[in-house]
Order: structure tokens, then sequence, then C-alpha cells
């Protein structure tokens, strides 16, 4: 039995309290169970199937000890996590900076115990133009050290090395572009949160929709984890919601097609769907490619989008303009910079370390053929994007 066909049900089982079958128990040996600890810890749900293994009386093996170690390690980690979170939050309340959780934080509370819901990092959401008094705050009071910069985000790193994105915008508008008209006024939908001073929500409407425009930003760079899957599968089972409020934002924000074939996967791996051809595309694509994506499907879907393997090789070399004004925002106001800020990108490649990873994904686009591999095609018109 594959690990993929081992994965499904221990996760059921531990989500949903489903019965594990005899077959999936006997078919748990300690080979296959190393086997499936690499894969499960691919997608960060290695600590669910250690709780569900844990249910089954097995014997200790290596890949069973690793699963039941991630479990205890899950745990840990959220109760770091939230006394950080709460600390955050703490001074910007204080501080009457406005905010909005975002990801994890909001899903939580619909799994059986909030610790099963593993997150890299935070994410609250600020006004822009509360951004440097907030982190200035979070880094004099709570000793927070700037880890980077990005064009929605800024990453801080706590003494306890949490990780917490602090965003000012919650997309960036080049990664999905037709979704910046709904999400660049996403602070005209938020609503307070009662007896929480400062703290805002999504309403469930636009909150489903960012989900969907999240998880399809991850899989159109690689791939997204299967825990994602399982976020929507909670949204869609756990939390009230009125479906078609979902959809017109949904349709309005050209969404609608993937959160259709997300929805049809999800129903597949934790109900009672029937996998059909185009399905089967995506869920290679996804177990495949981990918890961030991996440059093959990165590789795979970029170049069937962008016309081919000499398109997708020009834009690696010259970034067109609307992408490269996001690592140097002086061209935002001064255009006519751009040929010497392609220069300076050359540059820092050479001298920054980046130079292997571009290096790497040359290599994979010169090397891809698309009958060794999911069909890119087929996958992004089944996915809308």
């Amino acid at each position: 039995m594959t690990s993929e066909a081992l994965l499904f049900p221990l996760l059921r089982s531990a989500l949903f309290g489903a019965p594990v079958e005899n077959k999936i128990k006997q078919a748990c040996t300690p080979e296959a169970l190393e086997d499936l600890y690499h894969l499960a810890d691919l997608h960060d749900v290695a600590h669910l199937v250690g709780q569900a293994l844990d249910k089954l009386g097995l014997p200790d093996s290596p890949g069973l000890t690793r699963c039941r170690n991630r479990m205890l390690q899950a745990m840990y980690r959220y109760f770091r996590q939230d006394f950080e979170y709460q600390e955050v939050c703490r001074v910007l309340v204080e501080a009457e900076i406005p905010y909005i959780p975002l990801k994890g934080t909001v899903l939580r509370p619909y799994y059986p115990e909030p610790w099963m819901r593993t997150s890299c990092d935070t994410d609250i959401l600020i006004h822009r133009e509360d951004l440097e008094k907030a982190q200035k705050l979070i880094q004099d009071k709570l000793h927070y050290v700037e880890r980077r910069v990005s064009p929605h985000d800024v990453s801080l790193i706590s003494p306890s090395h949490e990780l917490l994105e602090l965003h000012f915008a919650i997309i960036e508008d080049f990664v999905l572009p037709k979704a910046r008209e709904i999400l660049e006024r996403i602070w005209d939908y938020a609503v307070p949160v009662e007896g929480k001073p400062y703290e805002y929500a999504l309403p469930d409407d636009l909150f489903y929709y960012y989900h969907m425009v999240h998880m399809a930003k991850h899989v159109a760079n690689g791939g997204i984890s299967v825990r994602f899957f399982i976020d929507t599968w909670m949204l869609n089972h756990k939390v009230p919601h009125d479906r078609k409020a979902r959809e017109a934002f949904l349709k309005k924000g050209y969404r609608f097609e993937y959160a259709l074939a997300t929805e049809l996967l999800t129903e597949i791996w934790f109900g009672d769907k029937a996998m059909d051809a185009t399905s089967s595309y995506y869920a290679a694509f996804i177990l495949r490619g981990g918890n961030f994506g991996n440059l093959t499907n990165r590789v795979a879907l970029r170049r069937t989008k962008e016309g081919g393997r000499i398109k997708f090789l020009m834009k690696r070399i010259i970034l067109p303009y609307d992408l490269i004004k996001y690592y140097f925002p002086i061209l935002q106001k001064h255009k006519w910079l751009t040929p010497w800020y392609q220069i300076v990108r050359w540059w820092n490649l050479l001298t920054k370390g980046d130079l292997n990873h571009s290096v790497s994904e040359v290599r994979a686009a010169t090397q891809y053929d698309n009958s060794d591999h999911i069909p890119a095609d087929v996958l992004l018109k089944h996915l809308g994007l």
C-alpha cells in the first residue's frame, strides 16, 4: 500500500474520529511508516499521523517514533506561538493600532484541538500607515528582530525564534492581479471583534475568498501543503456560512474555478467523492510539491503559462517592469531607472547567494519534458490559473 493510501485514512482518523480499517492497520509496517513519515512531514501533517497511529497499538518503530515526536513538537510549538501572538496583540492594543489576524490563527478554533493546525509563523494585517509605529513597538517592547521586508509584509523574529509576518497588504498584487480589486479594500469589509478592542475580523465570505486566493498563489508557485486542504474542509463543514455569498466573491474575484477544483479534491481526500482523472493530476501535483512547493512544479506551470521554454528563460533573465518594481521600490516612482536595476539585480545574483537558485531554475526549465510530468496545460485549465 502506498504512503498516499495510508496518509488520508489516518488524517481522517485524527481529525474526524473516523475508524481505521484493519487493512490500513496491517499495512502500517515499520518500512511503510518510515515512508509515510517522510510524506507526512513534507506536508507538515506528521503530527496528525502520529496522533492517529498512537491509537492503533502498533509496535515501536523509527517511523512511528518520529510521528509521535512531531505530535509533541506541534503541541509545544502551538503554546509558544500562542503566547507570542497574545503579546504582540497586547502591544498593538496598548498603542491603539487596529489589526486583523490571518490564516492559522483564525482557523485553529475549528480543529478538534488548536495545536493540530500548525503554522510556520503568525500573520497579522495592519494599516500601511501604522507599519513603522507597530514594527518599532514590537521590536522595542518585545525584542523582535527584522528578518526581511517584502512587497506586502515585514518578517520579524522573536527572542524565542517565533516568526511574525506583519502585513501591510494582504497579498502581492503582481502575483494574482485580478484579486487586487477586492483585497486592496479589505479594511472596508472588516468588522470589529466584540470584546477585543482594536481587533477586527473578516466576514466569512471574504475570508473564504482570501483563503482560496492564498492557496492559488502558492499552487501557482509550485505547490502547497495538504493542511490547507484540511482548512478548506473545516471551512466548508465546521463553519456556518452562506454558500451563495462565498460564490459571489469567488466569481467577482476570478477564483471560482480554482475553488471548485480545490473543494472537489478536498472531498475526495476527506469525504466520499471519487477521484477523476483531472483531480488525480492536481492531487499528484500537490503531494509531490510538499509544504512550500518545489522547483519542478513551479517550472512546469510557469513554462506552460508563459508560452514555452524561450519566453520562460527570457523572463528569468530580464524581469518585466511589473515584477522588478517590487524588488526595487524606487522604480515605482522612477521607471526610467529600470535598465540600471536590471544590472543591479544581476550583480545581486552573483554576490548575494541567489545565483545557485537561478541556475537550478534555468536548468530545470531546459531539462523539463512535459511528457514525463503532470500535464501542466490540463492542470492550469482545470484550476482556472
